[in-house]
Parts: structure tokens; sequence; C-alpha cells
């Protein structure tokens, strides 16, 4: 009798580990959430920070909505400089004058040479300083091109000193706070949309078959979320890693609201009959029967 309830009591405890030892190969596929678009905002010069200028950490931004701002009265400067000379219309008008004055002294020697009463060198002459004042008027108009196309430089060059939403998001953080100065390359803010997010999840290779495409599946997710979240298969990668026996699926969560975080994990349940997702415990020590654990490429 001894021995018949050692046996059941042995049998229930490798029930047990059995039953662990599944969840925690599950889990051992598993992605970390992340916004789909992230950016960090860089310093596209050298500068100063405005205090007064930049916007708040977790605000919202639109497209093109300012984040952070550089000192640039300088740069303020020169493309008002730009602005005055591509507007300058004198050179343009001097050189137009000058060639209807050449134009009439051009006439008046043709016709005194027409009638022997004036010298040939005095006809030659004229039509030299009426050329010359033709290229001169040339000249004008090609400074004016140019000074035209410095407005537009100068003001390229100005719009660098702010820095911008590159699409609709938040300011995750800030790198750099006002008043300090960042050289061209430097990190000043990271900016995230919220509204779709992402995790790629390495699968073992006996589901490759399985996945479908745009089909939607239940995402067990651990805290602080601790439910299931449906989310589309966006992509599978038709590269399959050898040394793990894996394959990326890439899925794609809704998050309208932006009610979920970013930062937690998430795990494919194997037959769709796991309850909600807890906390993962602290992990025992890896053997060699233990798959490796995949974390998503960035």
């Amino acid at each position: 009798m001894r021995n018949g309830s050692m046996m059941v009591a042995a049998c229930f405890c490798l029930a047990l580990a059995s039953s662990s030892a599944f969840a925690d190969s599950a889990r051992d596929y598993q992605g970390v959430v992340e916004p789909v678009r992230v950016a960090v905002i860089r310093a596209e010069v050298s500068g100063q920070l405005l205090v007064d200028q930049m916007a708040l950490e977790g605000q919202r931004l639109e497209p093109g909505q300012p984040i952070a701002r550089q000192d640039d009265r300088e740069q303020a400067e020169m493309l008002k400089l730009a602005v005055l000379e591509a507007k300058d219309q004198l050179p343009i008008q001097r050189a137009a004058e000058t060639i209807k004055e050449l134009e009439l002294r051009y006439a008046q020697a043709e016709e005194l040479v027409s009638r022997d009463a004036g010298a040939r060198w005095e006809l030659r002459q004229a039509q030299v300083q009426l050329d010359l004042a033709e290229i001169d008027l040339a000249i004008a108009h090609r400074d004016r091109e140019a000074a035209a196309l410095r407005q537009k430089v100068e003001a390229t060059r100005l719009a660098r000193y702010t820095l911008r939403a590159p699409f609709a998001g938040r300011i995750m953080k800030f790198e750099a706070q006002g008043g300090a100065s960042v050289a061209g390359g430097d990190p000043v803010a990271v900016f995230a949309a919220l509204d779709k997010l992402r995790v790629e999840i390495y699968l073992p290779l006996e589901r490759y078959g399985q996945m479908r495409v745009d089909q939607t599946y239940q995402l067990a997710a651990e805290a602080p979320v601790n439910r299931r979240l449906p989310a589309r298969l966006d992509w599978i990668d038709p590269m399959i890693d050898p040394a793990s026996q894996t394959f990326r699926c890439v899925f794609k969560i809704d998050n309208p609201d932006e009610a979920l975080p970013a930062g937690f994990r998430v795990w494919l349940p194997n037959d769709g009959t796991e309850a909600i997702a807890q906390p993962d415990p602290s992990p025992a020590p890896r053997t060699a029967d233990t798959p490796a654990r995949r974390a998503p490429r960035s």
C-alpha cells in the first residue's frame, strides 16, 4: 500500500514538472512589444537649445510641429541679407538704362557714317560699348538668380535649427535639455507613435506551416498588462535560423487610444488553452536541453 502511494505521488510530481516545462518552453518563444515607429531626433547643426522653445515630455505632436529649437539668430540675419539681395532690382535697371543710352549713340554713329559725316571707328566703338552693356545686363540677371538660390539655401539652413516631429506621436524623453549646447548629430529627443505596436517572436520550426499572414492571434501578455491581446500576423520571415531551428514572425497590435504601454513581453501559446499570462518567475539555470531564449532583433 505504501509503495502504491509513493508511485502515485511520483507520477503526480512528474506530471506537474512536465506541465511546468511545457509552460516554460512556450514562454521561451516570446518577444518585447515596441512601437512600430520610433525616431531619435538629432540636432542637424551645432548650437544651444532655447529653454522657452522646448516641447514637453509626453506631449503629443502632429507631423511638422516643433519639438525643440536652437539659437538661430545669426542664421536668421543671414537669411534677411539673402532676401534683400534677391529682391534687389537696381543692377538690372541700371544695365537696362545703359543699353538704351548706348543704342541711341550707336544709331547716331551709324547715321553719321551713312552720310560720310562720321568715322567708322566711332561706329565700331559704339557697337563694342553696346555689346558690353548687354553682357552687364546678362550678368545682373544671373546674379539675381544666384541671389534667389542663396535665399533658398539660407532658408533651408534656418529651418535646420528647429527640430520637428517626423510623424504623429509623442515625445518619449529628451536626451538634452533646454540651455544645453549640442553638436550636429547629437540626440535631442526620442519620439514614438504608440497607436500601433509591433512584436517579433521567434517560433519553433514545427509551427511554420501553421502560421498565416493577416490572421489574428491571441498573444499572452505579461506584466503590467496580464491579459490576452489580439495581434495580426504581419510578416513571416522566410529565412529560418538553422542554429535555433526557429523562424521570425512579426505581429502588429492596434492601440488607437494608447492604453497599452511599450516594453512589456508577450508570447504565443502553443494550443490556445493557456490562461491569462502571469509575470515570469525567476528563470531556472538553463541546461543543454533547454531551448535558448531568443530576443527580438532590432
